[in-house]
């Protein structure tokens, strides 16, 4: 009944049976047996109704028995019997008992209820129609008998189907998850070049009995279900499963946040990556879910037209948007704009979405920044780069470079900057084995000489102390923030926990600031002395006094410039001014997740433990402004007060109260039960954990996405795009996905020559 809920609904209702009755259903309501529901209400015809007790007779001898022919139409509001209204006779006047279809009207004198049951029942015609149709159920559960051959071999035929249906959809099923194409250059089975989808049923055939049946019967113009048709609509029929299950989750944790981000697919269409982060509470355990919903097209790129997309899809996903606690989006105008942009103009309708920009793209924007506002720093990276293109421009060149090294040098992005950390990491590594590489191919006859030109410069430019300094500071500066970019993109990481992180790699700034050149020096002159590179190398080249104006800095700082060596100077035009600006950059970036964390700190940890109840009450009536149709102040109050002596009574960690993070004590509160006890301090909880940090989960489904339409399936549609990205990346929800409602979903999508249920 599951397969079609009309059918399971008008399979006991004869006011809704259509006159013309196939075989499966006419079978499917002669062997049903009534519906009646004690809790029904009967509705008055002309000031009396029906009643549930005439569904039971009574014997002259006192006892009672059950009428299984009578039907009660909830459409009609009249009665039926089932034997006669298809086996009674079709001479004479046709009794209101049998007078079923849609829109007809059944017995409907409830006045005389009682006797009218009575005397149909005593009716040589209900006779008549009774023995016909218990010959028929008899017949039908009898094997021997025709009507029983015919039904046997009906369902046999039915399972053998559903049975094929069921190895299809797993095919499908792999493919899609192992993100592989689906057809070749045929869509005949017998062909070798049709593809993996016919290839893998040809292969699951030799070892799936109802399979091989199937592919040996194949003819022409049979159906098979098989064609690049039938493929596509399973896969979408999958994805429609699987976005059905996110969706419902998400309504049922009531609180979440958006996140969005766009690239461009390999037909040059802009997607948009739709995103939903929400909290999953269990007795058994608490977690962050950030589920990926649609991929959605889009030509308006306005902050405007962006925002009526994302509204657009939240509703028609069914999600109000009054319920998400969180925007979360890179650093773009469009997006993150203060006066037009789309969280701005999502505030506007609902002021507790917090924008948090995303962490990771923020940081990225710190390197970027700093790297643009200091130019020593900002040529080291270009001789880098220009080091690994030298290397990367001739299959030859490169190589000689992989006959030295163990790792290759590798490519920077200006939008990544772990590949910085990457290329620069490569290079410092394995600083004597690039030079002696770039030393074979300067002096080998075998290259032409502008390449030996070109060699040589690179060698010049490796075999210099400026170089190999800078090189040096670069390389710990980046190996740290990189560490730091890799935590915040993490789904499950907290703005809290995003926070502490942002807040160590500061504080190692400001350290290194101090002590970093120092430090960086031994290092680099332990390499120069191993290689016999002097310290005093391409620092003679900087013009002393070159880039000093009087006229634009303080009479003081110009002559102290002037003063100093060409060595001090690169130390302050490279080093100091680089710590300065990634420390300010910081400082400036985050303080939106400072802000955040502040609201919301007093539930857990140090604050938790230590702050004063005061303190506590006026953070709480902080929160209860900012979101008042949350929380009820005057509990929450009682439940802040009490919160720390029962977090400390229930607290199994091992870990001290202060060490507690936001995560640890929703885990505390639902593992004993407490939730429904602290309501406020939950809700709380659970709307911090909603904050969005970055919006790496969206950049992982552009990586799937260029996986699954790559260039040679750029002319993949939306649905199967969104269909076969949602079956890849919920490979979890996948998993789970029922067969059989998948196979029903099919049979009733349209008419097909085969039944299935």
């Amino acid at each position: 009944m599951d397969a079609d809920d009309d059918a399971a609904i008008s399979l006991f209702d004869p006011s809704s049976w259509p006159q013309i009755l196939n075989e499966e259903n006419r079978n499917r309501i002669l062997q049903s047996v009534p519906n009646f529901e004690s809790t029904f209400t009967f509705v008055p015809v002309n000031g009396h109704k029906f009643s549930g007790r005439y569904f039971t007779g009574s014997k002259k001898n006192g006892e009672s028995y059950f009428r299984d022919w009578l039907r009660f139409s909830k459409i009609s509001n009249s009665a039926f019997c089932l034997p006669c209204c298809f086996f009674s006779s079709k001479s004479g006047n046709k009794s209101p008992w049998s007078n079923w279809g849609v829109g007809n009207i059944g017995f409907q004198d409830f006045k005389h209820a009682k006797r009218g049951v009575e005397d149909h029942e005593d009716s040589l015609s209900h006779f008549d129609a009774t023995r016909t149709w218990k010959c028929f159920l008899k017949n039908v559960k009898d094997p021997t008998s025709l009507t029983g051959t015919c039904v046997k071999t009906y369902d046999e035929n039915i399972n053998h189907w559903r049975l094929v249906l069921r190895g299809i959809v797993d095919a499908v099923l792999f493919l899609a998850k192992n993100n592989l194409a689906f057809q070749g250059g045929s869509q005949k089975i017998t062909d070798p070049n049709c593809g993996n989808f016919l290839n893998l049923i040809k292969l699951l055939s030799k070892y799936y009995a109802p399979l091989a049946a199937h592919v040996d019967r194949l003819q022409k113009n049979s159906p098979s279900y098989l064609s690049a048709i039938s493929q596509n609509e399973f896969i979408l029929l999958c994805g429609q499963r699987i976005r059905t299950k996110l969706v419902n989750d998400i309504k049922e944790r009531k609180y979440f946040s958006i996140l969005f981000d766009s690239t461009p697919d390999s037909s040059r269409q802009d997607q948009i990556s739709q995103v939903i982060r929400t909290v999953e509470c269990k007795e058994m355990g608490c977690r962050v879910v950030e589920s990926f919903i649609d991929f959605i097209t889009t030509t308006n790129k306005t902050g405007l037209g962006l925002s009526k997309v994302i509204q657009e899809k939240l509703e028609m996903d069914g999600l109000d948007l009054m319920d998400c606690r969180g925007q979360g989006y890179d650093n773009g105008a469009n997006m993150a704009g203060i006066y037009s942009g789309v969280q701005a103009r999502i505030l506007e309708i609902n002021d507790k979405a917090k924008f948090l920009p995303c962490a990771a793209h923020s940081l990225n924007l710190v390197g970027v920044n700093a790297a643009e506002k200091v130019p020593p720093a900002k040529l080291i990276l270009g001789d880098v780069q220009n080091i690994y293109l030298f290397f990367s421009g001739s299959t030859s060149r490169w190589d000689v470079l992989q006959s030295k090294v163990k790792l290759t040098l590798k490519y920077q992005s200006n939008t990544r900057w772990s590949s910085k950390t990457a290329a620069v990491s490569a290079l410092y590594d394995q600083y004597p084995e690039i030079v002696d590489a770039l030393t074979e191919i300067s002096t080998s006859e075998s290259f032409t000489s502008d390449v030996n030109a070109n060699a040589l410069s690179r060698l010049r430019d490796m075999l210099n102390y400026k170089f190999l300094l800078g090189i040096t500071i670069w390389n710990q500066i980046l190996f740290q923030i990189n560490i730091c970019n890799l935590n915040l993109q993490d789904k499950t990481i907290d703005v809290s926990i995003a926070k502490k992180k942002l807040n160590v790699l500061k504080t190692w700034l400001e350290n290194f600031k101090e002590t970093g050149f120092q430090s960086s020096e031994v290092l680099a002159q332990q390499i120069a002395e191993n290689m016999g590179i002097e310290m005093s190398s391409g620092f003679e080249n900087i013009r002393q006094g070159r880039g000093i104006n009087p006229r634009y800095m303080d009479r003081s700082d110009a002559l102290v410039a002037q003063k100093q060596t060409n060595y001090e100077r690169f130390e302050a035009d490279f080093f100091d001014k680089l710590m300065e600006k990634l420390i300010s950059e910081i400082s400036r970036r985050f303080d939106a997740f400072k802000k955040c964390t502040e609201t919301f700190e007093f539930l857990w940890g140090r604050n938790l433990k230590e702050m004063e109840i005061q303190e506590k009450q006026k953070c709480m009536q902080d929160l209860c402004h900012e979101y008042p149709s949350d929380f009820s102040g005057p509990t929450f109050l009682n439940e802040v007060q009490s919160l720390e002596t029962t977090i400390s009574a229930f607290n199994e960690t091992g870990r001290d109260l202060a060490q507690l993070g936001p995560m640890d004590v929703l885990n505390i509160l639902y593992a004993n039960g407490l939730a429904s006890a602290y309501p406020n301090c939950e809700t709380a909880l659970r709307i911090f954990l909603t904050l969005p940090v970055s919006v790496a989960s969206n950049e992982r489904s552009f990586s799937k996405m260029k996986t699954v339409k790559n260039y040679l399936r750029s002319t993949m549609g939306q649905e199967r795009l969104n269909a076969l990205a949602l079956i890849s990346i919920g490979r979890e929800v996948a998993d789970d996905i029922d067969f059989d409602e998948v196979i029903n979903d099919f049979a009733s999508q349209k008419c097909r020559k085969i039944k299935i249920v």
